[in-house]
């Protein structure tokens, strides 16, 4: 075999194993992200649920549906024995086994979810105190050098005030005041979320979404958001908290923040379905302004 032969076939044994390692690649790099991609739709009408809340139960990671109900959610590095579970206000949640979910959809060009409508009944309430002024709880924008907002910028994400009172008696929550010392955008979308607190058990009872969509001037004017048409009844434990529900872009909105408080410390959760954390600076709680007033 002539010189020049050999040098051809080794040139092109070379080309092959270069091209068969770049394939290889190819296949590992697109193989370490496993993606669900799916549309969240109403049982009955089939139409899209905006904003729905989806994660793995008890971990950092989860999502939110855009407008149109559709969601994208990376669970390369959770175990299929971990679950996944879809919740909006006014609809009954679904919770699926990973592996569960994984199988059931595999085999769909779109993995649709349908949520059961749940309509929450407001109680009837009477107001006796309506002419008095209503009580004020939480922590005063007192300075404008302490700040506190979202450490992440992900769907789900949620930051808010825990708020224990002495008394046990229930009140009206009549309004949320949300003090905020500086944001970078024009204008934000966020959701607000009123959590009753009984042990380990946080539930929202709100019986629809409140969506908060202000310019960014209404952001820096202490924007108060009136609940009194849902007639919401705290009790001695309860958590408010925003929920950012669409992509803001690079972190820009936080709150006036008082450092090392005794009471109503800051809560955070990663995104949907994660576990509850306290905000803590150099070994003490934070407490961010947010200022509830209730009869």
């Amino acid at each position: 075999m002539q010189l020049k032969q050999i040098q051809w076939i080794r040139y092109a044994m070379n080309k092959l194993v270069f091209s068969l390692y770049i394939l290889f690649a190819i296949t590992c790099t697109k193989g370490t992200a496993q993606v669900i991609r799916g549309k969240v739709i109403e049982t009955e009408s089939n139409t899209a649920i905006p904003y729905v809340n989806i994660g793995i139960i008890h971990r950092g990671l989860g999502t939110v549906s855009n407008q149109n109900g559709e969601f994208d959610l990376d669970i390369s590095n959770v175990s299929t024995d971990d679950s996944i579970k879809f919740s909006s206000i006014g609809y009954l949640s679904k919770q699926f086994v990973l592996r569960d979910f994984i199988n059931q959809f595999s085999s769909l060009k779109l993995n649709e979810v349908s949520l059961t409508p749940h309509v929450i009944v407001l109680q009837e309430v009477t107001i006796n105190s309506k002419g008095n002024k209503p009580l004020t709880f939480g922590h005063l924008p007192k300075s404008r050098f302490t700040k506190a907002g979202f450490t992440v910028n992900r769907l789900g994400h949620e930051i808010g005030t825990f708020f224990e009172r002495e008394d046990s008696s229930l009140l009206i929550l009549d309004s949320v005041q949300l003090n905020f010392v500086s944001c970078t955008y024009d204008s934000v979308f966020i959701r607000l979320n009123v959590y009753d607190v009984r042990g380990d058990e946080i539930k929202n009872i709100l019986p629809e979404n409140v969506f908060v969509h202000l310019a960014r001037k209404k952001v820096l004017s202490k924007p108060i958001i009136d609940l009194t048409p849902y007639q919401l009844m705290i009790g001695k434990k309860y958590l408010i908290s925003i929920e950012l529900v669409k992509d803001l872009g690079e972190l820009g909105l936080k709150f006036y923040a008082s450092l090392k408080v005794d009471h109503n410390p800051t809560l955070y959760r990663a995104t949907s379905h994660a576990r509850w954390e306290k905000a803590i600076h150099q070994g003490k709680p934070i407490g961010i302004s947010i200022i509830a007033f209730a009869h």
